[in-house]
């Protein structure tokens, strides 16, 4: 009987001891978990100070590329990124969306390289011609108005003229196609009449175009369409009036009726 009771115990005492090395085991491997967990995250805690605190990642130069009509230093001081600032403590997205706000600034990218150096990639606007909205406006490429003209700043483009700046802000894109338009006569003319300046472009709200000569003031009244066709025309006109000693007050190539077109000459004093 003593012999059976000692089995039987010894069996409850094996059955024992090792849920208590099971539990021992997991709650000793828990325990590693989380002192390896809690030493990770103050490690990650202090790499995190170290970045945003060391002098190895201050900011130590800025360079500015693409700028022609602004200036470097207005490009830095719009981006709010300063020297001596940690490289990690700016967005690079925030910095290009405050430098959009600069006038000249069509595009631009931020790009941060580590450790110290951030760099700052512009395109600015391409003015091709200005626009009378009451003051003087430059307009890009692609018709787009971009800036008022500062006093300091100095092109020699024509001045589109005849719209005023609350038509072109109520409808930008039926204008922005005129002014497209405008470009490519003025383009045309300028090849095929190299030696006369135009001053300026009057654009009629219903589209009709009128250039004016600087030099020699007179007017080409072009009307709607067919510019390659009255281009050509003006060109026999123009020689005509040269060859006849005429000095044209006014060009009419804007008559509806086919095949009419008449001139307008300066009275002689």
């Amino acid at each position: 009987m003593s012999i059976r009771v000692k089995k039987r115990n010894n069996r409850r005492y094996v059955a024992r001891m090792r849920l208590v090395r099971g539990l021992f085991i997991r709650n000793f491997t828990l325990f590693i978990v989380l002192v390896f967990a809690a030493a990770s995250v103050f490690g990650i805690f202090k790499l995190y100070r170290y970045v945003r605190t060391s002098g190895y990642f201050a900011v130590k130069r800025i360079n500015v590329f693409g700028t022609r009509h602004s200036y470097a230093e207005d490009i830095i001081g719009l981006s709010g990124i300063s020297l001596g600032e940690n490289i990690f403590s700016f967005s690079s997205d925030k910095a290009a969306e405050q430098i959009k706000n600069h006038p000249w600034i069509k595009k631009v990218a931020v790009h941060k390289h580590l450790p110290d150096r951030v760099s700052i990639d512009v395109i600015e606007y391409t003015p091709v011609m200005f626009i009378n909205f009451s003051q003087i406006y430059l307009i890009d490429e692609n018709a787009v108005v971009f800036k008022k003209l500062e006093t300091d700043e100095l092109f020699d483009f024509p001045v589109i003229s005849g719209i005023s700046k609350e038509d072109y802000l109520e409808r930008t894109e039926y204008y922005r196609q005129k002014i497209l338009t405008v470009f490519e006569v003025v383009q045309k003319f300028e090849k095929l009449f190299p030696h006369i300046t135009i001053s300026e472009v009057l654009l009629e709200k219903s589209g009709e175009i009128t250039i004016i000569s600087a030099k020699n003031t007179f007017e080409i009244r072009l009307g709607q369409g067919n510019y390659d066709k009255k281009l050509s025309i003006l060109n026999v006109i123009l020689n005509e009036a040269r060859n006849s000693d005429i000095s044209p007050e006014i060009v009419y190539l804007d008559i509806n009726r086919e095949g009419i077109y008449t001139m307008r000459t300066k009275q002689r004093k």
